[in-house]
């Protein structure tokens, strides 16, 4: 959400224009909010709540004329009850956007299929499917990022995001579907070209000994089996060690305890530490760190199970070698493994 967000302010700012914005992230120094000029204000929205005395989700607050609905899954464990709850969340949403409205949603998602009727705006949909409004033809990781062609209107055309990731292609797609249809005269490919990336999504703190150290934001098992894949992808022969701190509402509980085995069984290492804060999640329903590597190592996978930040590094010495990745994943400060490591790897 927060990438797509940041793709749609430059592409009004490559229009001349200096819109306000608000997104979750940060990106090339800026502020995470701006208040700007102009008829147009990108919103990054979710389904969480709002504050500890508005407990509703943060986007029933927005008057939205054209939203880019990505996905929708189950999380946010400590709000929500089950699927159909987070859907009722988005059913609200899509009632929001007004007739003369706009709705670009990923039509490969049948979660947000299920509750399209609930849109009274005009709909663009975005996927791989040639059935599609605009639909993504090739995307090919290539050194500088991702290459990628979308067809619009029987015509293809190529772009170069610099960022890893298919998923980057498919929230391009939906920036590129709101922009054709809302007839910005922009340049599309300089726009994507030009991306800076957001602070901790695929974003390359340090190259120790040339080991890549890399900060990502992702904590859904989903999000987690797209970033690991995402620089297996990549040219080279690397190996990739995964490290993970179960420390969001969702991921602290056991909910999602088998999928996770999934997410993670695309990495040569995988190295995960204790729940952060376990104590706050009732007894029954608190993830384990144990069963996961347990689950990862009958897959014929190497994982570790440590209980700290230090010995998840010491590790790592051991295993890592010139050219490859560490990818570190998690939503929080993680007791400052990101620099810890660097400066360990850079002494070993």
């Amino acid at each position: 959400k927060t990438t797509t967000t940041f793709f749609l302010t430059q592409m009004l700012e490559n229009l001349g224009q200096k819109p306000g914005y608000l997104v979750g992230g940060i990106i090339d120094g800026r502020d995470p909010a701006r208040l700007g000029e102009g008829k147009y204000f990108p919103i990054e929205g979710d389904e969480y709540d709002t504050a500890f005395f508005d407990k509703v989700p943060k986007f029933i607050h927005y008057k939205p004329r054209s939203v880019i609905l990505t996905s929708i899954e189950f999380d946010h464990a400590d709000i929500y009850k089950d699927l159909d709850h987070v859907k009722s969340a988005f059913i609200s949403l899509l009632k929001l956007i007004p007739q003369e409205g706009l709705l670009v949603y990923n039509m490969e998602d049948k979660n947000i299929l299920d509750i399209l009727n609930h849109c009274r705006a005009k709909k663009v949909s975005y996927g791989e499917s040639a059935k599609a409004d605009v639909q993504i033809v090739s995307k090919q990781p290539v050194r500088a990022g991702l290459e990628f062609s979308l067809k619009y209107q029987n015509q293809t055309s190529s772009f170069l995001l610099p960022m890893f990731g298919s998923y980057n292609a498919h929230n391009a797609a939906a920036v590129f579907a709101l922009t054709k249809t809302l007839a910005w005269n922009v340049d599309i490919d300089k726009s994507f070209r030009s991306f800076l990336g957001v602070k901790r999504r695929q974003e390359l703190i340090g190259e120790p000994k040339d080991i890549q150290i890399i900060e990502d934001f992702a904590h859904h098992p989903t999000a987690v089996e797209k970033t690991i894949t995402t620089f297996c992808d990549r040219p080279g022969d690397g190996k990739i060690h995964a490290v993970f701190e179960p420390r969001s509402a969702t991921s602290r509980r056991n909910i999602f305890q088998k999928e996770y085995a999934v997410a993670f069984s695309t990495a040569d290492f995988t190295y995960i530490a204790k729940p952060f804060a376990q104590e706050k999640i009732p007894l029954e329903q608190r993830f384990s760190s144990e069963k996961l590597v347990s689950d990862i190592e009958a897959q014929g996978k190497k994982a570790f199970l440590c209980d700290s930040v230090n010995e998840i590094i010491s590790n790592i010495q051991k295993q890592a070698r010139p050219g490859d990745t560490v990818l570190v994943m998690s939503n929080g400060g993680f007791d400052g493994i990101y620099q810890k490591l660097i400066a360990a790897l850079e002494k070993s």
